[in-house]
């Protein structure tokens, strides 16, 4: 017999990759070890994984240069991650939490 305390369990466990994500990164201060944070969704996705699309994207000029495909992953990425749409402010605050 299943209690439904295992139901609860299983459940959320099912439902943890919607609203929480894995940010990894390389830092070049520590000769480019891999680091990586856990960070809450602002939008559910089944992404679990994410990494900063390209280092191109640090302004507007640099966003605009890039092809279709990359700029819908910095959208999302910066969407998902931040809660933002404004590629200066999504690369300030990725830069900002990965310089220690």
């Amino acid at each position: 017999m299943v209690h439904r305390c295992t139901h609860g369990v299983a459940v959320g466990l099912v439902l943890l990759p919607l609203f929480f994500g894995v940010d990894y990164w390389m830092c070049e201060k520590a000769h480019d070890d891999e680091h990586m944070v856990v960070f809450l969704k602002h939008h559910p996705s089944m992404q679990i994984d994410f990494r900063y699309p390209t280092s191109a994207a640090r302004d507007t000029a640099g966003y605009r240069a890039l092809d279709a495909c990359t700029r819908r992953r910095v959208n999302e990425y910066c969407d998902i991650r931040y809660g933002t749409r404004d590629v200066e402010d999504c690369w300030r605050r990725t830069a900002r939490q990965r310089a220690f």
